[in-house]
């Protein structure tokens, strides 16, 4: 007589044929030489059809992105620049315009009443514009210390936007290298205006640059190179009376000043 399978003997089996076989089952899956390769989905094999293909389409499809974005990188920013360190009265070098957008900030800075005449309010100002700090991220068409020269020039501290432009640097920027060009000349920092500073004067075709290079060969005293640009300016329709004049008036003080002066820059 045979009786039922005992539960206890196939609990023992199954255990032991767990520990003979773990081993086995733990590596990885390898193709039988001669048969036909596998597609998995998931963790389940499918055989190819007859056709070569799938028997059945993974589960899901990862998407692919053929598209290009584009983004405006706007202005790049130098390194941080300021003449008011935290111990001479700065406001902080790296959590000034922390979280901040730069259009936010260059907003804020337009709206400030830097031209003011409350005395508290102008000086804090001043101070907001000349701290030592990193500029705000994000994308905007100047660099933001240029925003910093032309407000201090618009509130007439010529002097603080003179230094503050000897120590500012952004490369390859026509922007601020015109607006450090303007706090230069307006702070009267002559030995600056016709050195590396501008030396975009050296191979610009604008206008503002031609005239600040015949200015500078005619300070230097290479009048020579100064009537030569002079010259160039003459062909190119860009000779202007009141600018000649006043080139002319640099070394014999005697020149006649024009009536009307065109293009006051």
């Amino acid at each position: 007589m045979i009786g039922r399978p005992n539960k206890a003997f196939f609990a023992a089996t199954f255990a032991v044929s767990l520990f003979i076989l773990g081993p086995a089952l733990a590596q990885p899956l390898r193709p039988v030489p001669g048969s036909a390769p596998h597609h998995l989905r998931g963790d389940v094999a499918h055989p190819p059809s007859r056709s070569g293909v799938p028997a059945l389409a993974p589960a899901t499809a990862p998407a692919v992105n053929s598209g290009v974005s584009v983004h405006v990188l706007g202005a790049v920013e130098g390194p941080p620049a300021g003449t008011l360190a935290v111990d001479a009265g700065g406001l902080g070098p790296v959590s000034l315009w922390s979280g901040t957008p730069k259009l936010e900030a260059e907003a804020l800075l337009d709206a400030l009443p830097i031209a003011t005449t409350v005395a508290p309010v102008r000086a804090l100002a001043r101070r907001l514009l000349l701290t030592t700090a990193v500029a705000p991220l994000g994308t905007a068409s100047h660099a933001f210390v240029t925003v910093r020269l032309r407000r201090l020039l618009d509130a007439g501290l010529l002097a603080d936007a003179g230094t503050l432009a000897l120590a500012a640097e952004v490369a390859h920027d026509p922007d601020f290298d015109r607006a450090r060009a303007d706090a230069l000349l307006y702070a009267n920092q002559t030995e600056a205006i016709c050195g590396p500073a501008t030396a975009r004067r050296l191979h610009s075709s604008t206008p503002f640059w031609i005239r600040l290079r015949a200015y500078c060969y005619s300070v230097q005293g290479n009048m020579p190179a100064a009537q030569l640009t002079l010259s160039v300016m003459q062909a190119q329709g860009l000779s202007d009376r009141a600018f000649s004049a006043l080139l002319a008036d640099l070394h014999t003080h005697a020149a006649r000043m024009p009536d009307k002066i065109e293009n006051a820059d």
